[in-house]
């Protein structure tokens, strides 16, 4: 059977028709990111149907998932593990005759989750060197095959924390990367720009998330576009 794979940019997990809920539970797996040690299962691995990609070496199957993913019956495959510079997740989808590439981007698998209508991926990009932000990536591959991915970007400065209850917000103010009002401008050490202070973007009259609240200032969840969004501190007004 052939896989019929629709990208829908136009819808997003992370989105705020979500449940607050719903919404809490997807970041927690940022949050707790770095105690996460999602055990890959590669059960199965030499039944599959071969692949050609650089970053494996072809002797074993230790950084291989394998899963079926869109519950049609066949074994689908992750790739997580190195590939220079970064590490790598690459997630493949069986046809019956041919493991197909879907996504190939930098970061770590971070977990799993299949429910009655979709199989959800998590994975995490860290920021490293030039680039100053991470990425926290959800994709989510129905069983109808059509894939979703949801992006969240944080600044390495920023600490990401959750309350206890999410709640959305009209807000106007600057994002910035650490509850702290900086504006002094300086030169970006890797690009040909200056930057002003720790400011990230100014937010006029927007609806965002409010993820958690310190000392008269709002972490805040706001949507970029339909597939990205960022995080950052905005100062109560």
């Amino acid at each position: 059977m052939r896989v019929i794979l629709i990208i829908a940019l136009l819808i997003s997990y992370i989105s705020y028709s979500q449940t607050q809920t719903d919404l809490r539970d997807q970041l927690m797996v940022l949050v707790n990111a770095d105690s996460v040690n999602f055990k890959l299962d590669s059960t199965g691995f030499e039944k599959l149907p071969k692949i050609d990609y650089d970053c494996y070496d072809g002797e074993s199957g230790i950084f291989w998932h394998v899963q079926d993913l869109n519950n049609d019956g066949l074994k689908d495959l992750i790739y997580s593990g190195p590939c220079k510079p970064y590490y790598q997740c690459i997630i493949f989808l069986n046809d019956g005759t041919k493991l197909n590439n879907v996504y190939d981007s930098p970061g770590k698998l971070l977990k799993v989750q299949t429910d009655h209508l979709a199989s959800k991926i998590s994975i995490l990009k860290s920021n490293c060197c030039c680039d100053y932000y991470s990425e926290f990536t959800e994709i989510s591959i129905g069983f109808d095959n059509r894939m979703v991915k949801a992006i969240v970007e944080y600044h390495f400065d920023t600490k990401v924390s959750l309350a206890s209850e999410l709640k959305e917000k009209l807000i106007s103010g600057v994002l910035r990367s650490k509850p702290i009002v900086y504006d002094n401008i300086h030169q970006d050490p890797c690009l040909p720009q200056k930057n002003i202070g720790n400011q990230i973007l100014k937010i006029n009259n927007e609806k965002v998330v409010v993820l958690d609240f310190k000392e008269g200032w709002y972490l805040i969840l706001h949507k970029k576009d339909n597939e990205h969004s960022i995080i950052g501190w905005v100062k109560k007004e």
